[in-house]
């Protein structure tokens, strides 16, 4: 998920919605924006069934225990990814015979869904396979210094993965939806201001 093109896209709504014609643009704006996400979940599903064809055997045929308990935790972490990431793009629906505002609260549940699967990154993307690679290095033949080098790179780059996407979640996804939010409220308001009797 590209920073820039979010908040390219967040930019592009600055306008208020009070034409069908602004309604339409920020729907062409909102289905980029799903397209730039269900590229990532595609490279991210196709991550995880690497890690599965590469994990898989070993779950098996491993004889140390802990080479083996971390094989299998990353080979179940990797379809856990692939199961978010597969409910991700289910609930990015695409009713096109909505109304443009109907449309648009749609994508805005959409976008509340996607901040908060990368709110909790943590929990499902993170600590599973990072614990199952300690396991998995903690089980090779590898001196002390080599297991702690794995084990620092580890946490650099865990550490990476979740600033880049809490990153994502603060700068580019919670004041799109606070915005889009703003300006269906706003159309709202106008809508029931014009249905007012004089």
């Amino acid at each position: 998920m590209n920073d820039e093109q979010l908040q390219s896209v967040w930019q592009k709504m600055k306008a208020p919605l009070q034409t069908e014609n602004i309604l339409s643009v920020a729907m062409t704006e909102m289905d980029a924006l799903k397209k730039k996400i269900r590229r990532r979940n595609r490279r991210e599903i196709a991550g995880a069934v690497l890690i599965i064809i590469i994990m898989g055997p070993f779950s098996f045929y491993t004889s140390n225990i802990y080479s083996r308990t971390g094989a299998v935790i990353l080979t179940l972490s990797a379809i856990i990814i692939i199961i978010k990431m597969r409910n991700g793009k289910n609930a990015a629906g695409s009713d096109l015979t909505l109304q443009p505002v109907a449309y648009l609260h749609q994508h805005l549940a959409y976008l509340k869904k996607e901040a908060k699967l990368l709110s909790t990154v943590v929990y499902w993307y993170i600590l599973p396979p990072l614990t199952g690679l300690a396991l998995f290095f903690f089980g090779q033949d590898k001196s002390t210094v080599m297991l702690i080098f794995h084990y620092v790179i580890l946490l650099i780059i865990t550490g990476v993965v979740y600033w880049l996407n809490q990153m994502v979640v603060d700068t580019v996804l919670q004041p799109l939806i606070v915005k889009l939010d703003g300006l269906l409220k706003e159309e709202e308001q106008i809508n029931m201001a014009g249905n007012q009797p004089e």
